[in-house]
């Protein structure tokens, strides 16, 4: 695998599988990617397949960002150490005070355009509680969304 200072694909996103020398980035991507490699046959009608998209986009965008802006925002030292000693070992994992605060600039920033930065922390928690709400309605006693068995 080829890896960079951030641990990106080439295109800079997060996640990416590599296979075959070929980076895939994008979570929906490396699905829809994988299931063509390996011929995986999914058995849901159009109905369904539009459930698990909806759920998907849900928890991939409004779930993620809102989780994640309150996790990095709140331990961004110890996120920027986390990257530093996954990339160069624990030796430089002093910088984290000092690229911190640099970093986070460029994070708020990216969660400001996207707006859950913009929201107060009653809002966000609201999103949060509002789509795991979502989640647990549509599971019901359900292991998985479709059956007994995961669909992606």
């Amino acid at each position: 695998p080829m890896f960079t200072f951030s641990g990106r694909s080439e295109k800079g996103k997060l996640p990416f599988v590599e296979l075959n020398g070929e980076h895939i980035a994008d979570s929906q991507l490396i699905i829809l990617h994988l299931k063509k490699y390996f011929n995986i046959q999914d058995k849901l009608t159009n109905e369904q397949k539009a459930i698990e998209r909806a759920f998907d986009r849900l928890i991939d965008s409004s779930f993620f960002n809102a989780a994640n802006w309150l996790k990095v925002r709140d331990n961004f030292p110890e996120f920027v150490g986390s990257i530093l000693s996954l990339q160069f070992g624990k030796s430089l994992g002093f910088l984290k005070y000092v690229l911190a605060p640099f970093l986070m600039i460029k994070i708020k920033n990216r969660y400001e355009t996207e707006g859950t930065a913009k929201h107060s922390d009653e809002e966000i928690m609201t999103i949060l509680r509002n789509d795991l709400q979502a989640i647990e309605t549509y599971l019901g006693d359900k292991e998985y969304f479709f059956g007994d068995q995961p669909s992606q």
